[in-house]
């Protein structure tokens, strides 16, 4: 049974034409045709200081273009969200439930477009690049400071593969492991989705070390192997409650892995994964642990596919 239950999604664009791009990832995700979509443009204005000048009769010259330029960027931004807004249209999203918002900056790109996010959203889009200088996730990016900022809400970081309805997600034992598979089941149950739960362990001496009476390698995998299960067998019932049904949920443990990410990464290139989904904290709560250390460097290390974080 599919869901019903519609949302609603923010997606910044930047005017780039990378960030159409984005739009048509978007329009790709039939699931997501129910909820309302905010384009949301976050306008780069002259500063008020600099009209100033233009009280002064000698200034009138260099004013005077300025105020040209800045409407013809305003004009191009007009038509870039028109362009987004067909798009999905196209797709088949209700012209209702597409929005136009174009707001003048005031404290900065990324603290507009988070505390535009605040508004109770089912998610936030985004893609790893975007216009001028923005060319990827590099620390001080607006991408990075919004993945880094939007904490209450789960970011969609959009690849450049195509959905192929092949989605990865990234397990342990952790309640923020089991809120990303909730958002997946609720977003895409019923639809024709194939899951794979993946729950990588770094070496056999991750297990020793919580375990000393095991003494053998055979010993350590069995251990894991037990150990999730039943997050497993929890994880299916979610998302067979959810629409899926349970040929589509399939399940994987790897042990003696060198890196949790570098494992992650490399299955899903060789298994041509579209999607992975990943709670940004893991078993030992803080982002910068387990699960959520590992999301960051899935944003590095696969810039092709799309990345879903769920908090």
């Amino acid at each position: 049974m599919q869901s019903t239950q519609s949302g609603k999604l923010l997606l910044p664009i930047d005017g780039s034409k990378r960030s159409l791009e984005t739009v048509r990832q978007l329009a790709a995700l039939k699931p997501f045709q129910r909820h309302k979509v905010v384009l949301l443009h976050v306008f780069n204005v002259v500063p008020e200081c600099y009209w100033d000048l233009a009280k002064e009769p000698k200034s009138i010259k260099i004013v005077t273009p300025v105020k040209a330029w800045e409407a013809e960027q305003r004009k191009g931004i007009e038509a870039t969200l028109q362009k987004a807004r067909g798009i999905l249209l196209r797709a088949g999203f209700d012209k209702e439930a597409v929005k136009i918002v174009i707001r003048d900056r005031k404290k900065g790109i990324a603290r507009d477009v988070v505390a535009e996010a605040r508004n109770n959203y089912t998610a936030v889009i985004i893609r790893r690049r975007g216009s001028g200088a923005i060319r990827s996730l590099v620390l001080g990016s607006v991408a990075t400071k919004l993945i880094e900022s939007i904490t209450f809400a789960p970011v969609l970081i959009m690849g450049r593969r195509k959905q192929a309805g092949k989605i990865l997600v990234a397990m342990d034992s952790s309640q923020g492991a089991m809120r990303a598979l909730d958002f997946v089941a609720a977003q895409l149950g019923g639809f024709d989705y194939d899951v794979h739960l993946l729950h990588v362990i770094r070496g056999d001496g991750e297990i020793a070390r919580k375990h000393p009476e095991l003494t053998t390698t055979d010993d350590c995998r069995d251990k894991a192997q037990e150990m999730i299960r039943a997050t497993f067998d929890e994880a299916r019932r979610h998302l067979v409650a959810g629409g899926f049904s349970d040929n589509q949920i399939s399940e994987t443990v790897i042990t003696k892995a060198y890196s949790r990410a570098g494992t992650i990464a490399k299955i899903v290139k060789e298994q041509k994964y579209d999607t992975i989904v990943i709670g940004r904290r893991g078993v030992s709560q803080p982002r910068s642990f387990a699960i959520g250390r590992v999301s960051n460097k899935l944003i590095q290390m696969a810039r092709q596919f799309s990345e879903w974080e769920v908090d």
